[in-house]
């Protein structure tokens, strides 16, 4: 699976809402990064991961996660202004993990597998590690209707 989905969705009298996966136990990061979060290595908060429109930046939202069995874990947040405007209008399409890694360990072939890790908040981003993670706008004005495919971390 290359691409998982992330969207935003606008119903009629309801809030947007941000749908999304932000990472996928299992699988290794694609690009500069050689590290892999085993299954069942990734925490997060009891209240949700916050999730930001930049590195560092203000949470503007927090989401509940959801784990898969396939490893998946979906993020499920109130999409604020600030959030549908990255999304929409600044290209941020995928996702980035800010984590701690509380047990770790190098392997033989330089991968560092994360066996333990908190992550505590989400990032919006144009750029991620992580290829099976994507992202897409959609809004339900009594058909869904998909505008943008993007990726994160």
């Amino acid at each position: 699976m290359d691409r998982l989905q992330v969207e935003i969705r606008e119903a009629d009298g309801r809030d947007p809402m941000l749908y999304g996966i932000m990472l996928q136990e299992g699988r290794a990061a694609s690009r500069s990064r050689r590290e892999l979060f085993t299954p069942m290595s990734v925490q997060w908060p009891a209240d949700g991961v916050g999730v930001v429109t930049e590195h560092l930046g203000k949470v503007e939202s927090r989401g509940q996660v959801i784990r898969h069995r396939d490893g998946r874990l979906e993020v499920t947040a109130p999409a604020t202004p600030a959030i549908v405007e990255a999304v929409r209008n600044h290209g941020k399409r995928f996702m980035s993990v800010e984590f701690v890694a509380v047990a770790q360990a190098q392997l033989q072939n330089g991968v560092r597998e994360i066996r333990r890790a908190l992550v505590d908040v989400v990032a919006l981003t144009r750029n991620p590690e992580y290829r099976m993670t994507s992202a897409e706008l959609r809004e339900d004005d009594g058909d869904r209707r998909e505008e943008q495919a993007f990726r994160w971390l």
